[in-house]
């Protein structure tokens, strides 16, 4: 936690500023100041300090708002330690990705309780989350381990080969509370609390400094950009629960082969049982259309925070360019595929070849958008080699909250 050092370095600055000053405003001498490079922590703030408190708020973002899936009962440590290091890097260059998928798994959730309650049952939204993402599993007469998607669970409930809980009644071994679930899961809302007042804190602090006329980095711009679409997927998926790594087993063995097969043809496009439920495109029923609308406003806003740093000084003026150029793609692109799609409608194109021109066109613009977002994220360590001395300089918390009363 970075909150309780910040406070100490920002009493120990107010003492240290108690003296008047004739100085010059920040903002004024950094404009004919020569820009510095790597600073040392002997004079306030240094780049080490500022990597650290970007970066740690940076993971802390990723490695608590990313809820995966329950692992396949055959998946080794290796396997599972891959899938999240590859949705970590997912993160790292489109966190609206992730915050997608918490969308979509969060109005798949909604559907779920929605269709469990017209069979006149209740299920919460930490139950719906826990079925969706593989929760209940059971062995088939080879025995292999099979996950229970929710429209095939919804099918056991209906033709009632699985019992429901009654009132008053022991619950059957299947059965979860939200209690069990809590249990399961690696973190429960305080640990979600402590890294979401982790991620506010720097945000406020990057407000502070802003509010102080003290120049920001473009790394604690782009940290800023990463903890506002964590912050959405730590909304949407606050009821799931977190690295779950044992799913529950529903005792089928009484269910004919035949009953078996109806089952197993409940869900279109698969011939057969899955080991696990995908973390993106799950079986259940979403709304797609909120879904894209919902990723297309993200992406806009997380381009449109980099922008803030247009006026920003940069080591050349050729990167200064480049990142008003890179910040305009990512914040487009949602524009120019909608753009695209609306263009070929008035030309009535047969079915494949509009479809191809929409598979080269999102292909293109998928690139272009990870060749901007590579560079942007190049670019905020390049930026540290020549920084304008104001960057360095401490915001002064005690001086602050006293402006404030």
């Amino acid at each position: 936690m970075q909150i309780l050092p910040a406070v100490v370095v920002g009493a120990k600055a107010a003492f240290a500023a108690s003296a008047p000053s004739t100085s010059p405003s920040p903002l004024k001498r950094n404009a004919t100041a020569a820009l510095q490079g790597w600073t040392p922590e002997s004079s306030g703030r240094g780049t080490w300090t500022l990597l650290w408190t970007c970066l740690s708020t940076i993971f802390v973002c990723l490695w608590v708002a990313v809820h995966l899936n329950i692992p396949a009962a055959t998946d080794g440590n290796a396997k599972k330690h891959w899938r999240r290091f590859m949705w970590l890097v997912i993160g790292a260059f489109a966190p609206e990705w992730v915050s997608w998928m918490a969308v979509d798994q969060w109005m798949a959730a909604r559907y779920t309780i929605k269709k469990i309650r017209e069979l006149g049952h209740d299920w919460t939204n930490a139950q719906a989350f826990y079925l969706n993402m593989g929760g209940f599993v059971f062995k088939t007469r080879d025995g292999a381990v099979r996950t229970l998607d929710s429209p095939r669970f919804r099918w056991l409930i209906e033709h009632k080969h699985i019992e429901w809980p009654e009132p008053d009644k022991r619950p059957p071994a299947w059965y979860v509370t939200d209690g069990d679930i809590k249990d399961k899961s690696k973190a429960d809302g305080l640990v979600k609390l402590v890294a979401l007042l982790q991620v506010l804190w720097l945000v406020f602090q990057c407000i502070a400094r802003a509010a102080n006329r003290l120049p920001l980095s473009t790394l604690e711009i782009t940290t800023v950009a990463y903890v506002a679409c964590m912050l959405f997927s730590y909304a949407y998926w606050w009821n799931k629960p977190y690295d779950v790594a044992v799913a529950t087993t529903i005792d089928l063995s009484h269910l004919s082969d035949a009953k078996l097969d109806e089952m197993r043809a409940l869900v279109p496009g698969e011939s057969d049982f899955v080991a696990r439920t995908p973390n993106m495109f799950g079986t259940e029923t979403r709304d797609d259309g909120w879904s894209s609308l919902i990723i297309g406003l993200l992406t806009i806003a997380f381009g449109a925070i980099h922008l803030a740093a247009w006026d920003f000084i940069f080591p050349t003026q050729a990167e200064r360019v480049a990142w008003q150029v890179c910040a305009c793609i990512t914040t487009g692109m949602p524009i120019l595929l909608v753009v695209v799609q609306a263009s070929m409608s008035p030309f009535n194109l047969p079915e494949n070849i509009s479809d191809a021109i929409t598979l080269a066109s999102s292909w293109f613009f998928v690139i272009l958008y990870l060749l901007s977002r590579t560079f942007l994220i190049v670019e905020i360590f390049l930026a540290l080699r020549a920084q304008p001395p104001g960057v360095y300089e401490t915001w002064v918390f005690v001086n602050y909250f006293f402006h404030l009363l």
